[in-house]
């Protein structure tokens, strides 16, 4: 139950933040209809930052596991960023020609950035173990 409470959690939270990154990076970057492609990007970011933090979260240390997804992932999008800003500069040339394409890409990978971050937040928080189970006496070294 517990798996399940933080799966559906990180999922909406992460989502509802994604959303409002891509909604205030589309209103600085006065987005236009391509912009969409940036709250289309939210739901696969989101899945593919559950999966990986799930898997992450049944390591024998939680923590560290979540920890370094959550740097991998990061990372990740920041080349990727990049990599496609560099592309898109190649392809028309100057920055002027280039920098509504380079706002998009701001778009998807700023919300995507943020949907991993709350996703980490929420899997980092719910990985710490529970209160250890009292046992009133009955323990191991408690007569019979």
């Amino acid at each position: 139950m517990r798996l399940v409470v933080t799966i559906a959690l990180a999922l909406i939270l992460s989502w509802l933040g994604g959303s409002a990154a891509a909604t205030l990076i589309a209103e600085w970057a006065r987005g236009d209809e391509s912009f969409i492609l940036a709250f289309m990007a939210i739901p696969l970011a989101g899945l593919v930052a559950a999966v990986l933090f799930l898997v992450a979260s049944t390591r024998p240390v939680p923590a560290r596991a979540i920890d370094r997804i959550a740097l991998v992932m990061v990372g990740l999008l920041v080349v990727l960023f990049a990599a496609l800003s560099v592309f898109e500069l190649f392809v028309n040339g100057t920055l002027a020609s280039a920098w509504r394409g380079v706002q998009l890409y701001v778009g998807i990978f700023g919300s995507s950035a943020v949907v991993v971050l709350v996703q980490w937040l929420i899997f980092r928080w719910r990985s710490r173990p529970a209160a250890s189970q009292m046992l009133f006496g009955r323990g191991p070294g408690a007569p019979a």
